[in-house]
């Protein structure tokens, strides 16, 4: 159909959505792929909530459809833009409390600054620095967290066991929070 008519993938229903965001919210993941494949431009459609395809799929229970928002530089975009409520889809997986996705992200940023020559990879920096509507970015969402469950987030690895995201000082009494922009 997109390979046929490009403008196929931009046409609405009823109910405004795109074929891309109508296989979505029906659950059909793999047609989602596939036309956002075909199409990069219509996966950046939002629905009535300005939620697009990158949003949508923090739903499903795999980290397939996440992992390719980064593998594929084409669709990079979606992971910067936002819904209603100023969301990102990492903003959303914590949210969600999809710790999978957000340990994925923390990894692929981890590989990305060990394969890069320069220290700090602005695209995906970028993405911890975004705010949403509450004022809150993915950092302040995570350090919010009363505790991470096991095979958690500290300092932008994998742990073991539930592991408190504040670090606390004994001695003083406070807690200290260590964004992990700065890890």
């Amino acid at each position: 159909m997109v390979d046929a008519n490009v403008q196929a993938a931009y046409s609405l229903d009823k109910n405004g959505l795109t074929p891309l965001l109508r296989a979505i919210k029906a659950g059909n993941y793999s047609a989602a792929a596939v036309l956002c494949k075909a199409s990069p431009e219509a996966a950046k459609s939002g629905d009535e909530n300005y939620q697009t395809y990158g949003h949508l799929i923090v739903k499903h229970p795999s980290e397939y459809y996440f992992a390719r928002l980064f593998q594929d530089k084409e669709l990079r975009d979606l992971l910067e833009s936002k819904d209603s409520n100023g969301n990102t889809p990492l903003h959303l997986a914590i949210i969600d409390n999809r710790f999978d996705l957000v340990l994925f992200f923390l990894e692929f940023w981890k590989e990305e600054r060990k394969s890069s020559k320069v220290k700090k990879v602005e695209w995906v920096s970028k993405l911890l620095e975004i705010h949403n509507k509450a004022g809150k970015t993915p950092n302040d969402l995570i350090a919010e967290l009363p505790s991470l469950p096991s095979k958690g987030l500290t300092n932008g690895c994998p742990v073991e066991n539930s592991t408190p995201v504040n670090s606390h000082n004994a001695s003083s009494g406070t807690k200290r929070v260590v964004p992990i922009a700065n890890r």
